[in-house]
């Protein structure tokens, strides 16, 4: 029996150690700082939140603990199965627009330039001075086959329906998915049948360099998609968001008239022409139908250019 611990075991160190400092942290040099921190209490975080749960692969059942989930496993299905290689969050019930924010459908969307972007660093990257890899490159930007053949491979480490990515447990189930592929010698085998004019280690060179540069233009395009699509969206006001948007300018004038009425008058006599007093009609009264509704004589009216 070895005298040593090892740490190679089946052991959830996030749930073991907890959150851990090593030095207290030194209290505020304001007394009223101190005394407004000791005055607030933190929330209590429901243990889903904290916890996670591990879900067996057969039979799709969650288990809330290690020992819950081996003696599952073992006893109903007869495998040893390691319970970090399928540990889920409490992100993961979160409503489906938000989970599946990166789904089948917009990940084949974006893996297409993606790879693209990639294929593109690895031929112009300085410290590739393998002529074998750029000539691998230019096959795969004109092969549409092999371009579907990365897409259906790479599709499922970024694509998990029972997980949020923006969680930092998803994440790491990312990252393991990732390593686990690149070891395996799956994809350079097939990648290999369709491209046997160069040598296995050179496509399996290539495989690596794709698997290391492909996470973060998946990201980057991804990220530029959402801008992209809430840029359009802003520019699309439907009359009841401007009814609403008409109700919170009036609160907002309220608020700052009654928070500058004892301390600046100068302020508060700008505040003031924000707000509409005239009897006139114009544009911007058709969208009164909520301070209409919330009133109880305190809201102001906004003017045309607050508005």
């Amino acid at each position: 029996m070895s005298d040593f611990l090892s740490w190679d075991q089946d052991i959830d160190l996030d749930l073991l150690l907890g959150e851990y400092t090593e030095y207290d942290p030194e209290p505020s040099d304001s007394d009223e700082e101190c005394y407004i921190a000791k005055k607030k209490k933190s929330e209590p975080v429901p243990d889903t939140c904290i916890k996670p749960s591990y879900s067996c692969p057969v039979c799709k059942k969650t288990l809330k603990t290690i020992s819950g989930f081996r003696g599952h496993v073992q006893k109903q299905h007869g495998q040893n199965l390691r319970a970090s290689d399928h540990r889920t969050h409490a992100d993961s019930k979160l409503p489906s627009t938000v989970r599946d924010a990166l789904n089948e459908s917009s990940f084949a969307e974006i893996f297409p330039t993606a790879l693209q972007s990639s294929l593109s660093n690895i031929a112009n990257d300085p410290f590739t001075i393998n002529d074998s890899i750029t000539d691998i490159c230019k096959f795969v930007t004109n092969s549409a086959l092999v371009q579907d053949i990365l897409l259906k491979y790479f599709q499922p480490i970024f694509v998990e329906t029972t997980s949020n990515i923006s969680s930092s447990c998803d994440k790491e189930q990312m990252f393991r998915r990732l390593h686990i592929s690149r070891v395996k010698p799956e994809l350079t085998n097939t990648f290999h049948s369709h491209c046997p004019s160069h040598s296995l280690n050179h496509t399996n060179l290539f495989l690596q360099m794709v698997h290391e540069d492909i996470v973060g233009e998946i990201f980057k395009v991804q990220t530029m998609t959402a801008v992209q699509k809430s840029t359009s969206n802003q520019e699309k006001l439907t009359e009841n968001d401007q009814n609403i948007l008409y109700y919170i300018a009036g609160y907002t004038i309220r608020a700052l008239q009654k928070r500058y009425t004892r301390y600046s008058t100068k302020k508060l006599s700008v505040i003031n022409k924000f707000t509409d007093n005239s009897s006139g009609v114009n544009f911007v009264k058709q969208y009164d139908k909520w301070y209409k509704t919330q009133d109880r004589g305190g809201l102001q009216k906004p003017s045309d250019s607050l508005f």
